[in-house]
């Protein structure tokens, strides 16, 4: 008998110290599914900044003309990635963001200039903005080649 309240009163001194072992090892599972949650939804925005911008410029890759959509979507996207990347990427994106919104206000000059103008002055604003035109359709083209080495390191998981 005695040995019963030996062995009990072992178990019952153990009791306290397993029990805040187990709490604490749930308590670092749930530490460990936040954590991953939260990168998870980090990279989940990441990469939807990164769809958009690449939507944009493959539409104008295969078009040469910039879907307002897709535009608008792109400028959305980079709303998010103020906020979680880093000033490199972000000023890049922003280049992205003003040479799309160049390219579009060339081409709204040149379609207005059609619908008003005619002959010579239509002409001579054509050969005034398509330069300008060109310039901006090249360096669209050459974001879209730079997109996933700027992204590279940003997406890794």
């Amino acid at each position: 008998m005695e040995e019963l309240k030996i062995i009990t009163g072992i178990f019952s001194s153990l009791t306290n110290p397993i029990v805040a072992i187990v709490v604490a090892y749930i308590a670092y599972q749930q530490w460990k599914v936040n954590s991953n949650k939260e990168m998870r939804e980090s990279n989940q925005n990441k990469l939807h900044v990164y769809l958009a911008v690449k939507r944009l410029l493959k539409s104008f890759d295969n078009t040469l003309e910039i879907d307002k959509k897709l535009y608008l979507e792109m400028q959305e996207a980079l709303a998010i990635g103020d906020f979680i990347f880093d000033d490199t990427l972000n000023k890049w994106l922003s280049d992205v963001d003003c040479e799309a919104s160049c390219w579009l206000n060339i081409k709204d000059i040149i379609n207005m200039a059609q619908k008003e103008l005619s002959g010579l002055e239509l002409s001579q604003v054509i050969e005034r903005e398509e330069p300008y035109l060109t310039i901006s359709q090249d360096k669209l083209q050459n974001f879209h080649c730079e997109l996933l080495g700027k992204f590279r390191e940003q997406l890794k998981m």
